[in-house]
């Protein structure tokens, strides 16, 4: 490489640097706290809630499907020298049974496709809409360039000097879930 091209070269990076060093300045980036929202604002408090509510029905069932069969196993091993080899049989059958039902049950409720997932989905999709769009009306009337989750920890580095907008969008979104839906 000759002195020229190698001066031009020089030259244009370090033109392309003070480019996107200006640029760089007029970035502007803020973050959230995802966790922190959630934890306070009222309708992600409420739905959470919901799920929990429903979880603790379907765990009372569970555990007195566990309890039936604890019972009759109980049932067959204290009476297992009375009863007949038919007897016996059926008795076992029916554990089986109601043994398989509770697997079902499980899977129905908490497995890879359950219901939990499902009416989590249901509740908390409302919920995460409003969020996003706070976030997305405050980035906009601020003119931010970037918002970032911290909740997710995708951050080496956060400068104390970095807006933290979560208490922001808390107040927007408690505020507009405080005001009677008009309609």
């Amino acid at each position: 490489m000759n002195k020229r091209s190698f001066w031009l070269l020089s030259v244009f990076i370090i033109l392309m640097l003070s480019t996107s060093f200006l640029f760089a300045q007029n970035l502007k980036i803020g973050y959230i706290n995802s966790e922190k929202i959630k934890a306070e604002y009222t309708e992600a408090k409420d739905a959470q809630k919901k799920i929990q509510d429903i979880n603790a029905k379907w765990e009372e069932e569970a555990l007195a499907k566990q309890k039936e069969i604890a019972e009759l196993q109980e049932q067959l091993e204290s009476q297992s020298l009375l009863l007949s080899e038919e007897k016996k049989r059926e008795k076992y059958q029916e554990l089986q049974n109601l043994a398989l039902k509770f697997e079902q049950y499980k899977q129905q409720k908490w497995g890879q496709q359950g219901e939990i997932y499902l009416k989590r989905e249901e509740i908390w999709k409302p919920v995460e809409e409003k969020i996003f769009a706070v976030i997305n009306q405050t980035g906009k009337a601020e003119s931010f360039d970037y918002i970032f989750d911290s909740a997710l920890n995708v951050f080496l580095y956060i400068d104390s000097k970095m807006p933290d907008l979560t208490t922001k969008v808390i107040e927007e979104l408690n505020k507009t879930a405080a005001a009677p839906a008009k309609k």
